[in-house]
């Protein structure tokens, strides 16, 4: 037995002496336990949206990252594993023997991704999680991956309401609470926190048509008895009279410099907060004709407008003096929604289906039941969420609540369409949908609203 001769000095010693049998039988016995030991450590992977390689506190995580840990002494590697929907991921590594081991982290970069942090983290600290930050390369089509299926549970009930009233937006708060709008009972913030988790606020008028988040967590209402500011503590009203050129605001949006723009059901209104003065455009300025539907704010400082019968409009970005060229950008679309992303792309919800406009190119391009070879039914576009890796999410008009998911590519090839059913038992089309800064997605469909998150792997 080599091992009993290499741990032993020779068995005759114990014929000799008792103390000294005991102690060698003590010491052979221990040369046969193989000492065995474990190596943990937790990998984070984000997504980096100023790609400065640090993690800031309203950047989100990227699931489905796969990511390494490679033993580079012995050459082995332990599990290529997708990190969960907290971006994390930690590996418990067995040992037999203890051996003396150096390893490596690294995550496996998604086509269209690229790192902001080092690529790899050697002899990494087992209580220091490894961090690892990705950001999107211009142009190229990305998605954080998503599984298959997605979890919702119905949060409030427009039924329960005195009225029986429709709802007609939600929108999560930066507090992680949401606010969901209605034609006929005014408004309800829904804090799951808290019980009771639905409080009515009927300062807003009854018959709210949307809701519009400022800065810091600044509240914008449009209802039909005009609109109204809510900084957490004090309501104020905008009335009609005051400089609004409508008495109903159907939509809010807010520019880059802070103003603050009303459609209505006569045109169009800018209010600057810091001088408190008004503008207004109509028809007679070259907006289209009829009620504007919807409006939105470019990065650039222009102003995008639907009108009922006049198409989409366009104010431009001001000029030396603060003039505004008006005109009208595309005849005959009737929207529901105007979404601009970060990068300039126009987003169209409309009756028809999704529109696009590149930035670059200048070209529209269409999304309908043919266009996507049957992906999107071309159904009617209600409302359009941006997410920070730059999908969208539809609310569309359909038997079931339903919600897609759309991954856009490089001048709409490489497209990717995913179908969500929010409740396949409810018959309540989607109206709005809003994204949280927890990966939730609140849906509000005609009397219910839910709260979406996608399930663990």
């Amino acid at each position: 037995m080599e091992g009993r001769r290499g741990c032993s000095g020779g068995w005759f010693i114990a014929v000799v002496l008792v103390a000294v049998v005991l102690t060698v039988f003590v010491a052979a016995t221990r040369c046969f336990i193989a000492r065995d030991c474990g190596w943990n450590h937790q990998v984070v992977v984000w997504l980096d949206m100023d790609a400065d390689g640090v993690r800031d506190e309203d950047e989100v995580p990227m699931p489905g990252v796969v990511v390494h840990a490679e033993e580079v002494n012995l050459g082995y590697l332990h599990g290529a594993q997708p990190v969960n929907w907290q971006g994390e991921y930690r590996f418990d590594v067995f040992l037999s023997g203890c051996p003396d081991v150096s390893f490596e982290v690294y995550p496996e970069v998604p086509e269209g991704y690229r790192l902001t942090t080092a690529a790899r983290v050697k002899d990494p600290d087992q209580e220091t999680d490894s961090l690892f930050g990705l950001t999107y390369v211009a142009g190229a089509p990305t998605a954080t991956p998503r599984p298959p299926d997605l979890w919702c549970e119905a949060v409030f009930s427009a039924e329960s309401t005195v009225r029986h009233v429709d709802l007609t937006d939600v929108q999560v708060m930066p507090d992680g609470a949401a606010m969901a709008s209605t034609y006929g009972d005014g408004i309800y913030r829904i804090d799951l926190r808290r019980e009771p988790s639905a409080i009515r606020f009927a300062q807003f008028g009854s018959y709210v048509k949307g809701i519009t988040l400022g800065p810091n967590g600044t509240l914008w209402v449009a209802s039909d008895s005009g609109a109204h500011r809510y900084d957490g503590y004090e309501i104020r009203r905008v009335e009609p009279g005051t400089g609004l050129v409508g008495g109903r605001v159907t939509d809010i949006a807010l520019d880059p410099s802070g103003a603050v723009w009303f459609a209505t059901q006569q045109g169009v209104s800018r209010l600057d907060p810091d001088t408190d003065t008004w503008r207004n455009y109509t028809a007679e300025d070259g907006l289209g004709e009829g009620s504007v539907m919807s409006i939105a704010a470019g990065p650039d400082g222009s102003i995008w407008a639907s009108t009922l019968f006049g198409g989409l409009s366009r104010l431009g970005p001001p000029d030396g003096s603060g003039v505004r060229s008006v005109g009208r950008a595309v005849e005959g679309l009737s929207c529901n929604e105007i979404q601009v992303a970060p990068d300039g792309t126009t987003w169209l919800g409309c009756n028809d289906g999704l529109h696009r406009l590149d930035p670059g190119s200048g070209t529209w391009i269409s999304y309908g039941r043919y266009s996507t070879g049957g992906e999107f039914d071309g159904s009617s576009v209600y409302e359009i969420a941006l997410a920070p890796d730059g999908t969208l999410w539809l609310a569309v008009s359909d038997a079931q609540p339903v919600v897609y998911r759309f991954t856009p590519g490089r001048d709409g090839q490489g497209d990717v369409w995913r179908k969500y059913y929010v409740n396949t038992t409810v018959e309540e089309t989607s109206k709005a949908v809003s994204l949280a800064g927890d990966g939730a997605i609140w849906v509000a469909s005609r009397r219910t609203v839910w709260r979406c998150t996608f399930p663990e792997q």
